[in-house]
């Protein structure tokens, strides 16, 4: 939307504002077991635009080191740096467990082809199989 004023003014020429994207990602639970390993990103976040834009790419960044984003077919994903995935692959980005049980905070964030979003952080628990398998 733009909005034109015509008489003298000193008023400022208004353009409409793109709105970053919003992620938020569920907390995420595995364990060391058969079947219970990894887990598909793309089926624990919701991504909101307010203007509809669609992601571009994403961003993934493990702070801690641990290598819990996996990249089907290519295997683990170092993303101690801010890691670089298109749109287009986030169904191949798979979460794993931590190589000792515990916890961890991961983040992601996504560019809309204007704007990049602010990081979420959600955690990703790792059980092992004895626990996991007690939760039921």
């Amino acid at each position: 939307m733009v909005t034109q004023n015509f008489a003298r003014t000193s008023a400022p020429l208004q353009l409409d504002q793109n709105i970053a994207p919003t992620i938020t990602v569920d907390d995420i639970s595995i364990a060391k077991l058969s079947g219970a390993r990894k887990t598909k990103l793309k089926k624990h976040m919701e991504v909101t635009d307010g203007d509809g834009d669609s992601p571009v790419w994403y961003e993934l960044l493990d702070t801690k080191g641990r290598d819990n984003f996996v990249f089907k077919g290519q295997g683990r994903i170092d993303a101690s740096e801010p890691y670089r995935v298109d749109a287009a692959d986030l169904s191949m980005i798979r979460v794993a467990t931590n190589f000792k049980t515990g916890t961890t905070t991961l983040k992601i964030r996504a560019f809309d082809g204007e704007d990049v979003g602010e990081w979420e952080e959600f955690s990703v628990t790792t059980y092992s199989a004895d626990d996991w398998l007690a939760l039921g």
